[in-house]
């Protein structure tokens, strides 16, 4: 997620590469990101003195990151996009006094099509929450919540796609199973969740009516929507997202 924010950034003209210095202790590590990254950024091993610090570390390397930026820079200022990771904590890693805003993004960031929710302390500089979320909007939309909301949406958002692909994966293989060519599956299915998402994207109508507007009494999408129904796919959604931000909050106590 880190380099795709940085070659958003990049992409986007907000910063140039030469304002970006990218850290990466592992040596290998370090020889990917050369390739995946171009341009004239830096890659190092050590932390250099900075205005901001982008931690895009796993949770249970949050605090080593956070002490590693300020013990270079006690006033930089920590932007954190690790699941589960509240500000408190971040605040407790930190210098008295430090600045702290904390992101999730999701993957089609990749692509420039992510969303990012933020926040941050009530008494953030403004200056700082709107750099911040031009920074993530090289990337996408951003909106900013609540941190209560924080775990939550990243059950959805940030865990919403692998929910997808495991939908489209399940589709992809019924397709195949049921005697489809698995190229010819692979194309249909990804049409069809493009082309859905994107009329649930740009339509005024609700999900209800998008859905009903293709399922005629007694036709092919009703009997395959009751299956659905009928093993709580439903119930097992909403399951898998009161999973997600169990696991969230979780990790943002430990």
């Amino acid at each position: 997620m880190g380099s795709a924010i940085v070659r958003g950034l990049i992409a986007d003209g907000f910063l140039s590469a030469s304002d970006i210095c990218v850290v990466e202790r592992n040596e290998k590590r370090r020889h990917v990101l050369a390739t995946e990254i171009a341009g004239s950024v830096s890659l190092v091993a050590t932390v250099p003195s900075a205005e901001f610090y982008l931690l895009a570390t796993k949770p249970q390397d949050i605090a080593e990151a956070v002490k590693a930026a300020m013990d270079v820079n006690e006033h930089g200022i920590l932007v954190s996009i690790a699941a589960g990771v509240t500000l408190e904590t971040l605040h407790k890693s930190s210098s008295s006094g430090s600045i702290c805003v904390r992101v999730m993004p999701n993957v089609p960031a990749v692509i420039g099509q992510g969303l990012s929710a933020i926040c941050s302390d009530d008494g953030t500089p403004q200056s700082v929450n709107e750099f911040v979320a031009q920074l993530f909007s090289a990337v996408g939309d951003v909106i900013f919540v609540d941190e209560s909301k924080m775990n939550l949406i990243t059950a959805v958002s940030g865990s919403g796609p692998a929910y997808i692909y495991l939908f489209a994966e399940a589709l992809e293989d019924a397709a195949v199973a049921l005697g489809l060519p698995h190229e010819m599956a692979k194309k249909i299915v990804q049409k069809t969740f493009v082309g859905a998402s994107l009329m649930y994207a740009v339509d005024d109508e609700d999900l209800r009516s998008l859905r009903r507007n293709i399922t005629s009494p007694g036709g092919t999408t009703a009997a395959g929507t009751m299956e659905l129904e009928r093993y709580a796919f439903r119930r097992a959604v909403f399951s898998a997202v009161e999973a997600a931000q169990k696991k969230a909050d979780q990790l943002g106590a430990t």
